[in-house]
């Protein structure tokens, strides 16, 4: 989800390694329906050289995706124990994502599309995951 000066190298190294049929590059969509779609994910993967407080780490641990995020950024924003901060070290991140994809327990990709259509794991309970994030963040502070 979004746009970046990658995008391009990004199509290419997926086209090159034969995986469109397992990474979707969706650009940018809107607010509303980015709950939905994180529904229907199985990991998020935030690998940045800088990055100051991202909500995109707090909206995909609200839908309770397992999250990478870059060594780079705060420690602040680890609200559950399925995000993992890992160094920018390549290999570092393909073995996590290896590890990770042996671990994998989602249901059937029709049991999570019948949820997101159904809201079940959308927008509202994203809202209120964030809202229990926020209230813990400001606690803690």
């Amino acid at each position: 989800i979004g746009e970046g000066d990658m995008r391009k190298y990004l199509e290419d190294n997926i086209s090159h390694n034969n995986l469109e049929d397992r990474i979707k590059l969706l650009g940018k969509i809107p607010n509303t329906l980015i709950p939905s779609y994180l529904s229907m994910a199985d990991l998020y993967l935030n690998y940045s050289l800088y990055e100051g407080f991202p909500l995109s780490v707090l909206e995909a641990q609200a839908n309770g995706i397992p999250c990478f995020i870059s060594s780079t950024i705060t420690e602040e924003v680890l609200f559950n124990q399925n995000t993992k901060r890992l160094q920018l070290n390549r290999d570092v991140w393909v073995e996590a994502i290896k590890n990770e994809a042996k671990n994998l327990t989602r249901s059937s990709l029709q049991e999570i599309q019948t949820n997101v259509l159904s809201n079940e794991l959308g927008e509202k309970n994203t809202v209120l995951s964030l809202y229990e994030i926020y209230n813990y963040l400001i606690n803690k502070a």
